[in-house]
């Protein structure tokens, strides 16, 4: 059986470290435009998986928002990395709970 969430989530992480260590613009740019599609794709596929009422899809809609606003100031000043960090661990705790919440 293929593990669709397995396999996105290795692509993922393999793609950011990639993008990390690519130093050639142009493969820089083309990556980034496969890592936005990919992503993009995921945003469809939990929209049509998840009720947008759930409790635990706002809650982790708000983690969320706090992660990507903490990860600007992460990106301007490197001292705020670790704020980043605890910041995007309670996102992912609330996206694991919404995770949690499908009964299948």
């Amino acid at each position: 059986m293929a593990d669709l969430n397995k396999k996105l989530s290795d692509t993922l992480q393999n793609l950011t470290q990639v993008i990390a260590q690519t130093q050639d613009t142009d493969q820089q740019t083309k990556l980034l435009s496969l890592q936005a599609n990919v992503a993009g794709n995921l945003q469809v596929l939990v929209d049509l998986t998840f009720d947008a009422s759930l409790p635990q899809y706002l809650a982790a809609t708000q983690a969320l928002d706090a992660a990507n606003l903490e990860s600007g100031a992460a990106k301007s000043d490197l001292n705020k990395v670790a704020a980043y960090i605890q910041v995007l661990a309670q996102a992912a705790a609330q996206v694991a709970n919404l995770a949690g919440s499908i009964k299948l």
